[in-house]
């Protein structure tokens, strides 16, 4: 009689190896039949760097395993807007990921398709190879390769046997092309609506709007946290949201406000979190498509919110009502300077200038006094209102010199801005 290994083998603990030898040929032949050996036809074969070396089948899901996603699946805010039969099929899609202790989920840097759900087990989160989290059964991760295929922005790595259930971008897209379709009409008309999107020629907004995924977020869900990695630029849809830095709230945002451009413009974690004051519904893109959308017209775009931060971190110009704020704004303009130019000459009058560093640092040539991003030169002056017919100087009349490449905001007038009583109503316009 052949012997045979006994299917009693699946109730032991087996290693990743074991399960994988027998996915591929579950009962051992003897050699001299020469019989191909019994390949798992759940077995799932792919091109996606991401798990490398899990094994990836199409698991029957239990009432639990539903469960488990379901509730994974309504933390996270890419698949608050799918309808319950659309959710129905991504959960019904999921494929079943194991990995042994110490495997790669995916590495940062690297491109990847998939949206993962911890079923058991435990991962690392590491950027530039510092841990900084431990996710556990029921958190996700992985959940930007479903909008756009930037590179992964941290490396997960499993600290013992884990099971994922994963998703992959095209059966996620698929599934939401219906909710998509429908939104189109809406956000195309809510792009058109908002003034910041007006310098856009029409053939520019329609590869915007193409690129836009429609994103809910309940009252006090946090949509975006400071000091996470971040690839997507949010525009406010409806509703109010709060940004706030170390607890503390900078402002509030509303309908055609935008935020995330920071760490698209300087490739940096995110600089505030930003939370739902009430139902919030948004718009988003990633950095590739919105890129790509708007061509030479980003960099004015997103700039946009930067001048207003630099607003805010002025004593002064943060007293200005929202009709001076705005007026201000519109009548900056960038600069780029090189490297140790000069910036602010000395003997440059006061009360005249205005300068936002927007990238980079300038430095006093003397004094080696740093001024850096979202901070003003000329803002204290520029307010002041002039007496009699004498001009005012930098103090010390001393050099600034750039310390690196950067842009400035340059903001000048024929006659001083002093003329304005900062925040009051009937103040004089900004020219």
């Amino acid at each position: 009689m052949e012997k045979r290994i006994s299917r009693n083998i699946s109730l032991k603990r087996l290693s990743i190896e074991e399960e994988k030898k027998l996915a591929r040929n579950p009962v051992p032949r003897k050699e001299v039949k020469k019989k191909a050996p019994v390949v798992d036809t759940r077995k799932v074969s792919g091109t996606s760097l991401d798990a490398p070396n899990a094994l990836v089948v199409d698991k029957p899901k239990t009432s639990r395993d539903k469960e488990l996603i379901n509730t994974a699946l309504n933390k996270h805010f890419i698949f608050t807007s799918l309808a319950d039969e659309n959710r129905g099929i991504i959960i019904e899609r999921m494929k079943h990921y194991t990995l042994g202790p110490g495997e790669l989920v995916f590495e940062q840097d690297q491109p990847g398709n998939t949206f993962f759900i911890i079923a058991s087990g435990k991962v690392d989160v590491l950027i530039s190879r510092k841990k900084v989290k431990v996710l556990g059964p029921g958190d996700s991760f992985g959940e930007l390769a479903l909008l756009h295929d930037s590179p992964r922005s941290a490396t997960i790595q499993t600290t013992e046997r884990t099971t994922l259930w994963g998703l992959d971008r095209k059966t996620f897209r698929h599934a939401v092309e219906t909710v998509n379709a429908q939104n189109y009409q809406e956000n195309k008309r809510f792009i058109e609506s908002v003034p910041l999107f007006h310098i856009l020629t029409a053939v520019q907004r329609d590869a915007l709007v193409g690129s836009l995924s429609t994103l809910k977020f309940r009252a006090g869900e946090k949509i975006v946290s400071e000091g996470d990695p971040g690839d997507l630029f949010y525009v406010v849809k409806e509703g109010i949201v709060s940004c706030t830095q170390g607890g503390r709230e900078i402002r509030q945002m509303y309908r055609g406000d935008f935020f995330g451009e920071q760490a698209l413009l300087y490739n940096c974690v995110r600089t505030a979190s930003v939370s739902a004051v009430d139902d919030v519904k948004c718009v988003a893109i990633g950095r590739e498509r919105l890129t790509k959308a708007l061509g030479n017209h980003l960099q004015d775009i997103i700039y946009q919110n930067t001048k207003r931060m630099a607003i805010d971190m002025s004593e002064t110009l943060r007293q200005l009502n929202k009709e001076q704020c705005d007026r201000l704004i519109n009548a900056l303009k960038i600069v780029i300077y090189a490297k140790n130019q000069i910036v602010v000459g000395a003997n440059t009058h006061k009360g005249f200038h205005l300068w936002m560093v927007m990238k980079g640092k300038l430095v006093s040539r003397i004094e080696n006094r740093k001024t850096e991003v979202f901070h003003c030169v000329g803002d204290v002056e520029i307010t002041q209102p002039p007496q009699g017919d004498c001009w005012y100087f930098l103090k010390n009349a001393k050099n600034i010199y750039l310390k690196e490449n950067i842009s400035i905001w340059n903001y000048w007038k024929a006659r001083p801005i002093s003329y304005m009583k900062t925040g009051d109503s009937n103040s004089r316009n900004i020219y």
